[in-house]
């Protein structure tokens, strides 16, 4: 055989080899068009912009001034409380001094009380849950007022609930309202209740602010002890 032939055999060989060798294109692979390769880059810039959105109005929500919001628990009143004793930043750095409110009390003893310093060495109160009779005993009392103008008779329900629930006031105990029967006494629960209305308006409105708030942080250490047993 000839060097030509040989040297013609070697060359297709070699030829042969490197198709081999080239890589299959899959058969997953398309070919995307200028036009549509524009398109879907369109699409994509418009997602972007849209999850950027999101986030800066999260953001923005985040950055809520919290002392010029008054606290979701009176966004729906008419005429909510000053922003002063009432708002996120208030509740938050009130109940940042708080101890933990114990929900055992309520199964032990009945009746839960936790000590709330409202202004540091100058207003602090003891606030305790109420049974079932007490709460009655409250709204039995409202036919004092049935004849009487409705804002009359809110306030005054409003003042005979807080004479029930503060149990000390900056450290003083409140007379009970029990006698030695154990029945709720009209004479006593008046004492209270006349000592709670002596107290100046202004600061009513903060043992009240704050009452709602000692309601909440039990009804939520209810809540968490439920969800244990779930």
């Amino acid at each position: 055989m000839s060097n030509t032939h040989i040297d013609k055999i070697r060359k297709a060989r070699a030829e042969e080899a490197t198709v081999k060798k080239a890589p299959q294109q899959s058969a997953h692979q398309f070919n995307i068009s200028s036009e549509n390769k524009k398109t879907l880059d369109a699409i994509a810039s418009q997602m972007s912009s849209a999850t950027n959105s999101v986030a800066q109005s999260e953001n923005t929500e985040l950055a809520v001034d919290e002392r010029k919001t008054i606290d979701p628990a009176f966004k729906h009143m008419g005429t909510p409380p000053s922003l002063a004793i009432a708002s996120i930043a208030r509740r938050k750095h009130v109940e940042g001094g708080l101890a933990a409110v114990r929900i055992d009390e309520l199964f032990v003893s009945g009746e839960l009380r936790q000590k709330v310093t409202i202004r540091p060495n100058r207003l602090e109160v003891t606030y305790r849950t109420l049974s079932g009779r007490e709460d009655l005993y409250i709204k039995k009392r409202l036919n004092e007022v049935r004849d009487e103008n409705l804002r009359y008779a809110e306030d005054r329900f409003l003042y005979m609930l807080l004479a029930a629930h503060v149990h000390t006031y900056n450290g003083k105990e409140l007379n009970s309202i029990f006698n030695e029967n154990g029945d709720i006494q009209d004479d006593l629960f008046d004492k209270r209740f006349n000592f709670i209305c002596d107290l100046p308006q202004i600061i009513m409105e903060e043992i009240w602010v704050n009452y709602v708030w000692f309601e909440e942080r039990v009804r939520r250490a209810l809540e968490a002890e439920n969800l244990n047993y779930g």
